[in-house]
């Protein structure tokens, strides 16, 4: 998603694009703009999507998403108006691709809309990036291992390229687990070049099993643990002479057989030939027996330690795309409605007081929230309740029954539950819904319940208590979190939160629910 990621990124937004991607792509209108906007919208992100008129295109200064048609098709771009007066435009979902238009072209394939976000003006916090400190860890030992009783340059050149080999070979694994990966893409900026097509091709495996890829990683690891415990260069350089053969074959491959270049790859074969040219000289029999042992030894475990990492790097690239299918499928309210339409309603009558969290009285949706102050599922779930409340607060009304045992009044489930009910009572709604979010924060209950004063559940909130939980046993409802929406169960096959992916859906399904019942009274 490079042109996602370059809006946030030109927005001062540093998130997780892998995030961002599931989110984005696993959204059943993908790729609308209502896709787009949900999507900043999940990630708090304020945004604005209008139609304006062509001619005020020329007052935005930043970065906006805009709706593009050209030839009967429609597609989203990334626009901003350069000093020329043209317009640069960032197209292209998977892969990243620019055009710079006339201004007055723009106009004519450009239908008026447009999304804008606020620029994220708030310090982030700090937070290490994983690979160079990896990278500066494999320097710095790589440098540490190279120096023996005295220093000398070609040990020290000698590691550094080990550490570049290491860290090329990662990005050609990449590839051959994820053939989409960036890797992959960045390789194909010309015809000639496809990395993609030479890595996973049948010529590059030894044998027809061994991968080259993986001969690579194995190779360099070796080389810098071998350093790290300061086997002699003398005897690496054996191993780097017996690597030149590897090289050869891969230029053949691609010049000859394949008649296609991969430029990673190319940069493997030249670390090394620049190795063997360091130590060419220091080639000769060694009768270091102890240490060529110890070398082989390396490489071993090297082997055994990367041939039973590779299955779980495997696996774990595959679960990403799973993951967006199962989400795009639970995301797709288009399935969703038919079901909800079909599910009975739940009794909701109950002789005990509503306990209100938040919202109006003639919502669109109601929803029924059965909850269990110390569940802990309950506690992202309340979360969502607070979002929800917040984004639809006139169309939302949300109330609470607990789930909790009541016969022991030391109970903290029932104390808790006292407490709120307590504080409904006796508290506006804003401070109710304040002391219920320290709640779900913090989770203390000495102090939570000091703060509300209460000692000991009162009879009134344990005959609401009671009340709650028999309803619960009549209704077959033992789980929580468990929702309601409009009397109606939200299914248990689904996670409590994704509701929150449904919501926007289900309030203009009941409106429009409304204006139909409204139409029909009025024809009779």
């Amino acid at each position: 998603m490079a042109m996602i990621k370059e809006f946030l990124d030109r927005n001062g937004y540093q998130l997780d694009i892998d995030d961002v991607n599931i989110e984005l792509n696993s959204h059943p209108d993908f790729p609308s703009f209502k896709a787009y906007t949900d999507t900043l919208n999940n990630l708090e992100i304020e945004n604005l999507a209008v139609t304006i008129p062509k001619e005020q295109f020329k007052k935005l200064t930043d970065p906006v998403l805009v709706s593009l048609n050209s030839n009967g098709k429609s597609e989203i771009a990334l626009a901003q108006i350069t000093d020329n007066d043209e317009i640069k435009l960032n197209l292209g979902d998977k892969e990243a691709k620019q055009i710079i238009l006339p201004y007055q072209k723009f106009l004519s394939v450009w239908d008026g809309s447009l999304i804008a976000i606020e620029r994220n003006t708030k310090k982030d916090k700090f937070r290490p990036n994983v690979a160079l400190l990896l990278l500066g860890v494999l320097l710095l030992t790589s440098v540490v291992g190279s120096i023996r009783d005295s220093f000398e340059i070609v040990n020290l050149l000698f590691a550094l390229l080990s550490v570049i080999g290491l860290v090329i070979s990662y990005y050609i694994i990449q590839t051959t687990i994820n053939p989409n990966s960036i890797t992959s893409k960045f390789c194909s900026i010309v015809k000639t070049t496809d990395c993609n097509g030479v890595i996973n091709s049948s010529a590059s495996k030894v044998f027809g099993k061994l991968q080259l890829s993986d001969l690579a990683l194995i190779y360099f690891s070796g080389l810098y643990f071998a350093q790290l415990i300061q086997i002699h260069t003398s005897t690496l350089s054996w191993v780097s002479t017996l690597a030149l053969p590897g090289v050869v074959y891969s230029l053949y491959q691609q010049a000859v057989k394949l008649k296609k270049w991969c430029t990673i790859c190319l940069a493997v074969s030249l670390v090394l030939l620049l190795q063997f040219s360091l130590v060419v000289h220091q080639v000769a029999f060694t009768r270091e027996v102890q240490e060529l042992a110890i070398l082989l030894s390396v490489f071993m475990l090297v082997s055994l330690g990367w041939y039973s990492l590779r299955p779980i790097l495997e696996s774990n690239a595959a679960i990403t795309p799973i993951q967006q299918e199962l989400k795009k499928f639970k995301r797709n309210y288009h399935l969703f409605f038919p079901y909800y339409k079909s599910l009975p309603e739940v009794n909701i009558n109950i002789s005990t007081p509503e306990i209100r969290l938040g919202g109006i009285n003639n919502a669109s949706i109601k929803i029924l929230a059965i909850t269990n102050p110390l569940c802990k599922t309950c506690f992202e779930v309340h979360k969502m309740y607070e979002r929800l409340l917040e984004k639809y607060p006139d169309d939302l009304q949300i109330s609470l029954r607990f789930y909790v045992p009541f016969l022991n009044g030391n109970d903290p489930r029932l104390l808790v539950a006292a407490g709120m009910i307590k504080s409904f009572k006796e508290k506006s709604e804003t401070d109710f819904q304040d002391l219920m979010k320290e709640w779900f924060d913090q989770r203390d209950i000495k102090k939570w319940l000091k703060k509300v004063n209460l000692v000991e559940a009162e009879d009134e909130q344990l005959e609401i208590v009671k009340g709650h939980k028999e309803w619960c046993d009549e209704n077959n409802i033992n789980l929580t979190p468990t929702i309601l929406v409009n009397n109606k169960k939200f299914p248990l096959f689904y996670s409590p939160t994704d509701l929150e992916h449904m919501i926007e859906g289900l309030i203009e399904l009941e409106k429009e629910n409304k204006t139909e019942d409204l139409r029909n009274l009025q024809l009779v």
